[in-house]
């Protein structure tokens, strides 16, 4: 397993890595799942679904980047110590014209904390990429997943949180999540 180490340490001075959806997928993801040197050794390998978001290697305060293996994403209920991963919309594909019919895939998800059987949602959020190949044209963005076919054993993901002064928690239970929903609204407008 290589050395884990935070991604913003080895980059010089002045420099940030903010890789857009299309170098994420094409120039890092792709060069890892087709065994090519990457074009920086920057990005640690890494179980990213087996800790909770704040024990991950690197500054709390800034994104990290993190490659996974797909086997550890597979998993149906992403547990951690403290509580799970959640998807929260459906799948993006990442299209370069010149690399058809290969393209990329984003999804997102986002921490619950679980205590007591009650889940809490946290500001800490994940977006999983990987590489598809799509035999079809699907016809809807319905059947879009439906028609991949995935290539390669490795996942990208980029960790954040996501604090911009907006309060994201909420108590997610059956009963309650009308009530979060309008006290998150009425308490947004009463500090306007």
């Amino acid at each position: 397993m290589p050395k884990l180490f935070c991604s913003h340490d080895a980059l010089p001075p002045g420099f940030r890595f903010e890789p857009t959806d299309e170098e994420i997928v094409f120039q890092y993801l792709a060069s890892k799942t087709l065994s090519r040197p990457l074009p920086a050794l920057i990005v640690p390998e890494i179980d990213v679904f087996a800790m909770d978001p704040w024990q991950l290697p690197g500054d709390l305060e800034q994104d990290r980047y993190f490659f996974c293996n797909e086997m550890s994403m597979s998993r149906t209920r992403k547990l951690t110590c403290t509580g799970f991963w959640k998807s929260i919309d459906l799948l993006k594909p990442i299209i370069c014209p010149s690399r058809m019919p290969m393209f990329g895939v984003k999804k997102t998800l986002v921490f619950y904390k679980e205590k007591s059987r009650r889940a809490t949602r946290t500001n800490w959020f994940i977006h999983v990429y990987f590489i598809a190949l799509a035999p079809n044209k699907p016809r809807s963005n319905q059947h879009f997943h439906k028609s991949l076919v995935r290539l390669g054993k490795w996942v990208f993901c980029h960790v954040f949180s996501k604090s911009n002064g907006i309060d994201m928690s909420k108590k997610v239970s059956e009963q309650e999540t009308s009530d979060a929903d309008s006290s998150f609204s009425d308490s947004e407008s009463s500090t306007s």
